[in-house]
């Protein structure tokens, strides 16, 4: 866990978390939509399929985790921690890397 990191932080920070700005995610729903760190906080969408989430488009925008899960339809649970529903390349989601540095969400 990150010393410095606050416990259980309404806002995560990517940089915080040890991931590079590059670095893929993938949507644990469909394997399709894709989205690269572009900063501490946000993402730009690398792929999706426009066929099935028309309201989408890369236009290489940042948005915040959060946001872009609005347009891909419902989501059960609590989208204010979206960590739960993005995987890293390894396959382990990004609720795992946020757990080790900040400790499980209550």
């Amino acid at each position: 866990m990150n010393p410095r990191a606050a416990p259980n932080p309404s806002h995560f920070n990517f940089a915080e978390m040890g991931l590079d700005h590059g670095t893929p995610l993938t949507f644990y729903r469909d394997a399709e939509v894709r989205v690269e760190i572009v900063d501490d906080r946000r993402v730009k969408l690398v792929s999706v399929p426009e066929s099935r989430y028309s309201s989408l488009t890369c236009d290489g925008q940042p948005r915040s985790l959060t946001n872009i899960l609005k347009f891909l339809g419902p989501v059960r649970g609590n989208v204010s921690n979206p960590t739960r529903r993005w995987l890293m390349e390894d396959g382990r989601l990004l609720k795992e890397i946020y757990d080790e540095t900040y400790g499980p969400r209550r």
